[in-house]
């Protein structure tokens, strides 16, 4: 009995060792992947900075967080970091950007509030921030007085904060599609009285603001899959307006 017992010991301790061998092979494999991807990232840092390149693309990488080499490299201005696996804990080394002119976080996993360091990127022009799960812009945005664009495109966004939209004088393209907005603020023509590009479609949206007229720069509206009950007649006076779709 003993020797059976042995035996059978001896045999789990092979199977047992082989799951041991497998999964100390997947850890050493998820190593390599890491510090290619890390090689990759300083790489391509590097390169830019080295070249007096302003933009750096990151996209796509598999990145979990943003390394420090990246978030200290003062020349950069664009950044593209679209496509990755960046949650909301990315601002706290973003914020050491502040000269950043252009940011793209689409296609991540921003949730929720978005925190208060946002509103640190104050020279920000573009902000891209599509096909996320956001539900609500932090109020230090209205810090972001220089932004022109604006994408919230396949979030969860019920409210523009009017906070924010009076503090964008310059904002020329606002797309908020395919989220769950019931409204537009409703002086959003009387501060941003430069926007030429409003694409609302896909909310829930009942009326475009009229003030919106005051807009005469205005070359699109798209307001299609809303339950928009007309068109303001004030819209008449953007003689530029290419495409007005209502829906």
């Amino acid at each position: 009995l003993g020797g059976l017992w042995a035996v059978s010991g001896g045999s789990g301790a092979r199977v047992e060792g082989v799951g041991g061998a497998l999964g100390v092979e997947h850890l050493e494999f998820r190593r390599k992947v890491e510090a290619t991807r890390e090689e990759l990232l300083r790489f391509r840092t590097e390169e830019a900075i080295r070249r007096g390149e302003r933009a750096l693309n990151l996209d796509s990488l598999g990145m979990h967080d943003l390394p420090s080499f990246v978030t200290d490299a003062e020349l950069i201005d664009d950044l593209s970091i679209r496509d990755n696996f960046l949650t909301n804990a990315v601002f706290e080394g973003l914020e050491r950007m502040g000269g950043l002119r252009a940011l793209c976080l689409s296609l991540n996993f921003l949730t929720g509030l978005l925190p208060d360091n946002l509103g640190e990127l104050r020279l920000l022009q573009e902000l891209e921030l599509d096909d996320n799960q956001i539900t609500e812009l932090p109020g230090s945005m209205a810090q972001l007085s220089d932004l022109q664009v604006v994408t919230l495109r396949g979030n969860r966004l019920m409210e523009l904060a009017p906070v924010c939209v009076s503090a964008w004088p310059r904002l020329r393209h606002l797309e908020v599609r395919d989220n769950k907005r019931k409204a537009l603020p409703l002086d959003i023509g009387t501060f941003c009285s430069g926007l030429e590009r409003v694409l609302l479609a896909g909310n829930e949206i009942e009326e475009i603001p009229s003030c919106l007229g005051t807009c005469r720069g205005l070359v699109e509206i798209d307001g299609t899959r809303n339950s928009l009950r007309g068109i303001p007649t004030d819209l008449a006076a953007c003689a530029r307006v290419r495409e007005l779709r209502p829906g």
